[in-house]
C-alpha cells in the first residue's frame, strides 16, 4: 500500500535538495563585475539588487517558479549535452574598467544556446528584448556569431520555441554603455532614474521600494 507519510517525507527532501542546488547557481553581486543578464534589465532594479541583494523573503516568494525553472532548464541542458554541446561554460571579458562575466548554458563549436523557461501566458510575447541583449553579450564575450534563445514552456517542457540571434555590434555597444552607466550609479551611490518601460515593473521584487523613492 502507498505510504502517504513516507511519500510526503521523500517529496520534501527532494524539493529541499533541488532548492539548494538551484540556490547554488545564483550570482554573487560584486560592484565592477556584471552579468550579461543585467544588460537589458531595468538599471534601477539591478542597482537595488547589487546594493541590497535578494533577501530570503523575496527568494521564498519565488520558490515555486525558481524550482520549476531549474528542473525544466536542466532537463534540456542534459539533452543538449547528449547532442554534443558543452553546458554551463563560465566566460568573462574585461571592458573599460569593468568585467562582464557569466555562464553560457550551452556552447557548440559555432554557436551558443541560452535556455529560458517561460510562463504559458508569456509564451506568445517572446523573445524578450532583455534576453536578446543577454545572448548578444555572450556572443561578444565568446567571439561567436550565432546564438539561440530556447524558450521552454514552464508547465510543459515538451513545448518550446527557438529563436536564432545573430551578433550585433550596434546592440553590444548600447549594452556595454548601459553597464558602464550602471557601474557609475553604483560607485557613486546615486539611485538611477525609474525605467520608462513600465511593463517591467509588474513583477519586480523591488516595486514597493521603487515607488517610495519617486
Amino acid at each position: 500500500m502507498l505510504n502517504e507519510n513516507e511519500l510526503y517525507s521523500k517529496v520534501k527532501k527532494k524539493i529541499s535538495e533541488l532548492w539548494h542546488a538551484s540556490s547554488d547557481t545564483e550570482h554573487t553581486h560584486v560592484i565592477g563585475k556584471y552579468y550579461p543578464s543585467d544588460a537589458g534589465k531595468c538599471i534601477r532594479r539591478t542597482f537595488f539588487k547589487y546594493k541590497l541583494g535578494m533577501n530570503s523573503d523575496i527568494k521564498l516568494a519565488a520558490k515555486g517558479r525558481i524550482l520549476m525553472s531549474y528542473v525544466v532548464e536542466n532537463m534540456h541542458l542534459q539533452l543538449l549535452e547528449e547532442m554534443g554541446y558543452q553546458t554551463k561554460v563560465k566566460v568573462s571579458k574585461a571592458y573599460q574598467g569593468i568585467v562582464v562575466s557569466g555562464e553560457v548554458d550551452a556552447m557548440g563549436q559555432d554557436d551558443i544556446i541560452d535556455v529560458k523557461t517561460v510562463t504559458p501566458t508569456a509564451i506568445n510575447e517572446i523573445p524578450f528584448p532583455a534576453d536578446i541583449a543577454q545572448i548578444n553579450t555572450y556572443l561578444w564575450i565568446t567571439g561567436k556569431k550565432i546564438g539561440y534563445l530556447l524558450y521552454v514552456k514552464s508547465d510543459n517542457p515538451a513545448i518550446f520555441k527557438i529563436f536564432e540571434i545573430h551578433y550585433s555590434s550596434k546592440m553590444i555597444e548600447t549594452t556595454l554603455q548601459r553597464l558602464l552607466q550602471l557601474h557609475k550609479y553604483l560607485t557613486s551611490d546615486v539611485v538611477p532614474p525609474k525605467t520608462k518601460d513600465t511593463y517591467l515593473c509588474k513583477n519586480c521584487v523591488f516595486k514597493k521600494l521603487c515607488s517610495r523613492i519617486d
